[in-house]
């Protein structure tokens, strides 16, 4: 088995652009509007753990839209002054089309 290995950005966009090929025409509306060009943010989810790093994808004000590439799915939660990941909001819900267009972000 393979050691796991942190998802680069390069693979994170082609999965975005396969997660596109799903999308509805509202969840296609939304992306557009808040989508931006990956980057990292910090989150503790656990003392065990400690600080880990999950890509940011759309973002609208201080709410966004993550990818945890560990449990392999996307999210939305609202990021702290430093840049830290401070709520989960919803946790980890799935699809990226699904998180656009049933969850609290783009409301």
């Amino acid at each position: 088995m393979d050691e796991w290995q942190p998802i680069t950005e390069k693979e994170l966009l082609k999965l975005l652009s396969e997660e596109k090929k799903l999308f509805t025409a509202n969840a296609v509306k939304v992306y557009e509007k808040y989508k931006v060009k990956p980057y990292k943010v910090k989150i503790v989810r656990s003392e065990m753990y400690g600080t880990e790093e999950v890509w940011v994808v759309a973002k609208d004000g201080n709410m966004v839209v993550w990818y945890c590439d560990v449990e392999e799915d996307f999210g939305w939660a609202f990021v702290d002054v430093k840049g830290f990941i401070e709520e989960e909001g919803g946790g980890l819900v799935g699809n990226l089309g699904w998180v656009l267009t049933a969850t609290e972000f783009g409301k």
